[in-house]
């Protein structure tokens, strides 16, 4: 098993917090357009950037810890990314308690529903990410071997 609080999980703790607060902070916004569109009002009380990247910082530490080694068998991958789903889903209602993000059934479902996007979102940024990572790794190695 990986060391959890390696230099790498530390950099990765960092980019995955980057890229949730993105999708938070986009999920908002089009939640606020939508609001505008069907006639509501929607206002940001002054903590919730700070609340929104602590949320995200939480939820990176969850990914870390949980993610803190490659699994075995496809079965291990697919159990884990849905014990990850259900963990963040726990860590964003409690946020989303505590800093009162919704007050109403219908507040928390638009929530969730942000959640989900996000979730996908945050997934779809790693996969780009890694392969990015994966090509410039290929071409590197690529690169030593024509010089041999």
């Amino acid at each position: 098993m990986k060391r959890i609080l390696s230099l790498e999980r530390i950099r990765v703790l960092f980019v995955e917090t980057l890229v949730i607060t993105t999708g938070m902070l986009f999920g908002i916004g089009v939640e606020g357009i939508i609001f505008r569109l069907i006639g509501k009002s929607f206002v940001l009380s002054w903590y919730q950037p700070m609340a929104i990247f602590l949320t995200a910082f939480v939820s990176s530490i969850v990914s870390v810890v949980v993610f803190a080694d490659e699994p075995k068998t496809r079965g291990r991958a697919i159990t884990r990314m849905a014990l990850h789903f259900i963990l963040l889903f726990l860590v964003i209602s409690l946020a989303g308690y505590v800093f009162d993000w919704f007050s109403s059934v219908g507040m928390y479902i638009g929530m969730a529903l942000i959640y989900c996007f996000v979730y996908i979102f945050s997934w779809v940024s790693n996969m780009y990410i890694l392969k990015k990572d994966a090509q410039e790794i290929n071409e590197a190695l690529k690169d030593i071997r024509d010089d041999e």
